[in-house]
C-alpha cells in the first residue's frame, strides 16, 4: 500500500524520562548502605518521536503532559518537513485515537495516514524462542 501511495513509512512512539530514576546497583562497604548525594531538584522530559524503514529520525522534546495539543503539533512538523505521503504506525495510546487528532488526520488525509499496531499479539512476539 505504501508502495502504491509512494509514501514514506514511519514508526511512532513517545517516552518520559526523569531525573530521579533509579537503575542497577552501586558499590559500598559491606553492611553498610551506600548514601548517593543528590540536590532534592527533580525534572523530567518526554519526547514524541517517528523512525522510517530508512532510519531517518524525527523527534519533539516536550516537558508537558502528552495530549492531543503535543501530538498535533507534531503530526503539523512531520508532514511539513516531509515532502511525501507518511504512513505513520503508532500503538493504541489514547491520544492517538482522540478526536482531535482523528479530525485533523481526515483533513489531511492526502499527506499523512495512521496505521494502528495490534493490541495483544502474543503470537508475533518474537522473544519467546525456543533453545534446541
Amino acid at each position: 500500500m505504501a508502495k502504491c501511495d509512494k509514501a514514506e513509512i514511519h514508526w511512532g512512539d513517545e517516552m518520559g524520562v526523569r531525573s530521579d530514576y533509579q537503575a542497577g546497583c552501586s558499590y559500598g562497604r559491606v553492611g553498610k548502605t551506600p548514601v548517593i548525594p543528590a540536590t532534592g531538584q527533580r525534572f523530567g522530559c518526554n519526547m514524541i518521536s517517528t523512525i522510517t524503514n530508512r532510519g531517518q529520525l524525527c523527534f519533539k522534546l516536550f516537558v508537558q503532559r502528552f495530549d492531543s495539543t503535543v501530538m498535533l503539533d507534531f503530526l503539523r512538523r512531520l508532514v511539513r518537513q516531509s515532502e511525501q505521503k507518511i504512513f505513520l504506525i503508532v500503538d493504541g495510546h489514547p491520544v492517538h485515537r482522540s478526536r482531535a487528532v482523528h479530525q485533523w488526520l481526515a483533513k489531511h488525509s492526502e499527506r499523512i495516514r495512521l496505521f494502528f499496531l495490534p493490541a495483544y499479539s502474543p503470537e508475533l512476539n518474537q522473544t519467546r524462542i525456543t533453545q534446541p
